[in-house]
C-alpha cells in the first residue's frame, strides 16, 4: 500500500536520507514493504552499512520474495562476492522458485565480467531437470544477453518445443524478441504446430516483425532517407498546426459566455 509506494519513491531520490529511511523500512512488519525497500536500495549506489544490514537480514528473513530481492541487490553491490551470492541463491529452493530465479536474473549484472561462466550457468539451468520457474528465468536472461549471437539464439530455439508450457512460452517470446531472420523457419513451425493459441499468435506476430524488418532493409538507403525526411517534415507541420489552433483558442476563450 502506501508504505510500499513511499519506499519505491525514496529509491528514486538517491539521497543519503533516502538510504537511512529505506534501511529503517527493512524492519517493517509487512514483507511487501521490506521487499520494496530492498529493491529501492538496489537502485542506489552501494552503501557498505546498508549492505551489511541486508546480509544480516537475509539469514533471518522468512519471506522468499524479500530474500530474492536481497540476492539481486547484493549481487549488484558486492561484485567481489557476487558469485558467492549467486551460488547461495541457487542452492535455496523456494515457493515459485523465487530465490533461484532471482539469482539467475542477477547473472545479467555479471555478464561482462564473467561472460563464459554466466553463459554456462544459464544454459545449465535452462535445461530439463531444473525447477520450472528457474528454467524460465534462465531462458529469459539468456535472451537478454548478446542479442546478435546466433548460436545463443539457436540454443533458445531448442526450447520452443519444450513439453513444459511456461518454458516453451518463454523461449518463443525470447526467439521472437531477438529478431534473427534465421529464426523464421522455427517461428513458422511454432505457428503451424503449437497447440496453444496465444503462443501461435505470438509466433505469427514475430514473423510479421521479421518481414517488416526485411522489407525495411530492402528499401534503398536514399529512399529511406527521403521517407524519413518527409516523416519529420510532416510531424513539424502537425506541430505548427496544433500551435496555431492553441493560439486561436486562447484568443477566442475570453469572449466565450
Amino acid at each position: 500500500g502506501v508504505r510500499m509506494e513511499i519506499a519505491e519513491a525514496l529509491g528514486k531520490t538517491k539521497s543519503r536520507a533516502a538510504v537511512d529511511a529505506l534501511v529503517q523500512a527493512l524492519q517493517d512488519p509487512d514483507a511487501r514493504v521490506r521487499r520494496a525497500a530492498v529493491n529501492a536500495l538496489g537502485e542506489l549506489e552501494a552503501v557498505p552499512a546498508a549492505a551489511a544490514r541486508l546480509q544480516a537480514l537475509y539469514d533471518r528473513e522468512p519471506a522468499y520474495g524479500v530474500r530474492a530481492a536481497i540476492i539481486r541487490t547484493l549481487v549488484r553491490w558486492e561484485k567481489e562476492r557476487a558469485w558467492t551470492w549467486i551460488q547461495r541463491g541457487l542452492r535455496e529452493p523456494s515457493h515459485g522458485d523465487q530465490i533461484q530465479a532471482a539469482a539467475l536474473r542477477a547473472l545479467k549484472d555479471l555478464a561482462k565480467a564473467r561472460p563464459q561462466e554466466v553463459r554456462d550457468l544459464l544454459r545449465e539451468w535452462a535445461r530439463p531437470g531444473k525447477p520450472i520457474y528457474a528454467r524460465v528465468a534462465a531462458v529469459q536472461t539468456l535472451a537478454e544477453l548478446d542479442p546478435d549471437d546466433q548460436e545463443r539464439t539457436e540454443f533458445l530455439e531448442s526450447f520452443t518445443q519444450d513439453p513444459v508450457y511456461r518454458v516453451r512460452a518463454a523461449a518463443i517470446r525470447a526467439v521472437g524478441a531477438r529478431k534473427h531472420e534465421r529464426s523464421r523457419e522455427v517461428l513458422q513451425r511454432v505457428a503451424r504446430t503449437e497447440p496453444d493459441n496465444r503462443l501461435r499468435t505470438n509466433a505469427i506476430r514475430s514473423i510479421e516483425r521479421l518481414t517488416a524488418e526485411r522489407e525495411r532493409r530492402e528499401i534503398p538507403a536514399d529512399i529511406r532517407a527521403e521517407l524519413e525526411s518527409l516523416r519529420r517534415d510532416l510531424l513539424q507541420r502537425l506541430r505548427d498546426v496544433e500551435a496555431r489552433l492553441q493560439s486561436l483558442e486562447s484568443k477566442i476563450a475570453p469572449g466565450r459566455p
